[in-house]
Parts: structure tokens; sequence; C-alpha cells
């Protein structure tokens, strides 16, 4: 993901949490972009706790790229937690997320 797509999500973050219609953008993958970012918001708040990797898989997008998202949504102050669990590898966690309730 590049910092401006990055950008714009932070930016239009509590648009997407409300619902409210995103505007529309000159350039088709920023507006694509911020569909996703739409799209996974609504994936995690109607689907419970997800990990990355699931919601990857259910939009055919890397790991990586649903993390970005999810953390763009978070600096742009939409209420998406992280939970750690354990994964059994190396002691290593795996996160969780989930929209937290108001």
């Amino acid at each position: 993901m590049d910092k401006v797509l990055y950008d714009r999500i932070v930016n239009y973050a509590k648009d997407i949490e409300f619902g409210k219609p995103v505007p529309r953008f000159a350039k088709p993958w920023q507006q694509d972009g911020l569909e996703t970012a739409r799209q996974i918001y609504e994936y995690i708040k109607f689907g419970g706790e997800q990990t990355a990797k699931e919601i990857a898989e259910a939009f055919e997008v890397s790991p990586e790229y649903a993390k970005q998202v999810i953390l763009a949504l978070q600096n742009g102050g939409a209420k998406i937690q992280a939970v750690a669990e354990d994964s059994g590898k190396q002691h290593r966690h795996a996160h969780k997320y989930f929209v937290a309730k108001s």
C-alpha cells in the first residue's frame, strides 16, 4: 500500500466507521482502496474476531495489506481493537481484530 492511499484511509476512517459515503477520486485505485477499507471494517464489525489471514483470504489480499488497512483505520480513529492469540508456533502471537462496542 502506498502512502497516499494509507493517508486517505486515515482521513476517512470515521466516515467509514459511521457508514458515510467516501468521496470520489480521479484515480480509481484510490476509490477501490477506500471501498476495500470499508468492506474490511464491516467484515470485522459484523463477523466478530478475525485474524489478518482470515480477512486477507476473504478479500483476496495479502495479510500484510489487511494489517495496513486495519492500522490506517485505527490511526484514523475507527474503534478496531486487537487481542493477542497464542498461535502455538514458537510462542508467537497472532492478533484477532474486532470492533469495540461504543
